[in-house]
């Protein structure tokens, strides 16, 4: 027997995340596994960002992915991605991501000098020169960060060209709103991104253009307000911690082990 082979004889379920090869889940299948797609972030950037230009060409994109896979369940990635595809799929679900464990509450400063975008900065196409001006107009500074320091005021999400397309919009994970809730930093995201909709508190800032964005800078300036940002933020991050999450997989895993 293969080395692989005994791995898998050692494993009840199978969850295998983002760009997986199918191959490899029919072969875990043919071995009698269950196998659970996660399918957050399946998608090649930019190259399908740039592809996937259209509501149908994506939709189409993930009914194939889907249908040359033999699945015991689907975890998606939100509530509008379930919404979308679920007929496609039995046993489905849809979980959020958590924020990344390592993150502290930040201390909230007087005096609000930096704000930040985390993530590579490939993504923020043309925004990475608004923010920059816009930031000066109103004297704090604009940085793009690979990780959270302690150095950050405020936080900003959007994507540029190519990046901010169809599937991103509807499709792209929660991650950076749930960091900001484990980090207590306040923030302003961009509308269009589903997944910030749908987890978005009432102290959220959710900006639609860029007359929106600076009127969300210029209002996250004041110290109070971002102290009580930062308070609505800690109440709600247990919601997104790690062992929160966790549990949400150990239930459906357990559900799917139990289906017939």
């Amino acid at each position: 027997m293969h080395e692989i082979d005994k791995k898998i004889n050692e494993v009840d379920l199978f969850c295998i995340i983002k760009l997986a090869d199918p191959e490899f889940f029919n072969y875990i299948k043919k071995r009698g596994k269950k196998v659970v797609y996660d399918i957050l972030d399946c998608w090649a950037q930019p190259k399908h960002d740039i592809a996937l230009n259209s509501l149908n060409r994506t939709r189409q994109f993930f009914i194939d992915r889907l249908g040359e896979i033999k699945l015991d369940g689907v975890i998606f990635s939100n509530k509008l991605m379930h919404e979308d595809f679920s007929y496609l799929v039995s046993n489905s679900t849809y979980i959020y991501h958590h924020y990344w464990p390592i993150l502290k509450p930040i201390q909230i400063r007087e005096i609000a000098t930096t704000v930040a975008y985390v993530g590579d900065v490939r993504f923020l196409g043309n925004w990475q020169h608004i923010l920059r001006r816009m930031c000066e107009s109103l004297g704090m500074k604009f940085i793009a960060l690979p990780g959270y320091t302690d150095n950050i005021d405020i936080c900003v999400a959007v994507r540029g060209e190519p990046y901010n397309s169809i599937v991103a919009q509807r499709y792209k994970s929660n991650v950076k709103l749930a960091n900001c809730y484990g980090a207590g930093i306040p923030c302003t995201m961009d509308y269009e991104q589903a997944s910030y909709r749908e987890t978005a508190i009432g102290s959220v800032l959710l900006f639609k253009d860029k007359d929106n964005l600076y009127h969300d800078l210029e209002q996250l300036k004041d110290y109070n307000y971002r102290r009580a940002i930062q308070e609505s933020f800690l109440a709600h991050r247990h919601n997104y911690s790690v062992e929160t999450i966790a549990k949400q997989y150990e239930n459906y895993f357990q559900g799917v082990l139990n289906a017939s």
